[in-house]
């Protein structure tokens, strides 16, 4: 049952994700198209031609985020359940549900919340390799997190 959850989990993410993409791409070209012949031609656009560049650099920033992510979410092995925390792993703590792949922020999927976290946080390097039901503490954090499931 968990592992029918982590696949639907894994997919709508990424159909979530190639969404965003398609979005930004097509504001993007709407940007583009907006802006008319007469407008060039009069050099009216050249006054915010540097802050349009801006918005567009920040979008191909945004679009190369999210092909990362979508990247780290289509290979991630939905047929392995994993008995410890690793790369891949969907983990239930005391907190909340982090999915081990790359750093997005909490979405909610279905009934689930969860959160994406990438091996170089400090969460994961804390929980790296511990198993169901261990306890743990992140440095400057009063909060006790405890494992309650692994998929």
């Amino acid at each position: 049952m968990r592992s029918i959850m982590k696949k639907q989990l894994i997919t709508e993410l990424i159909n979530r994700t190639k969404n965003e993409i398609t979005l930004i791409e097509e504001n993007e070209k709407e940007d583009v198209k907006s802006v008319t012949e007469e407008q060039v031609n009069e050099n009216i656009y050249e006054n915010t031609r540097e802050e349009e560049i801006g918005i567009i650099a920040q979008s191909n920033l945004a679009i190369d985020d999210l092909k990362k992510r979508l990247d780290h979410l289509e290979n991630i092995s939905v047929a392995i359940t994993h008995d410890h925390v690793a790369l891949g792993a969907l983990v239930t703590l005391n907190t909340g549900t982090v999915l081990v792949s790359t750093a997005f922020p909490k979405t909610k999927v279905n009934d689930l919340e969860v959160t994406g976290i990438s091996t170089d946080s400090p969460l994961y390097q804390k929980m790296e390799g511990l198993k169901q039901g261990a306890e743990f503490h992140l440095t400057g954090h009063n909060t006790e997190f405890i494992i309650e499931a692994i998929q």
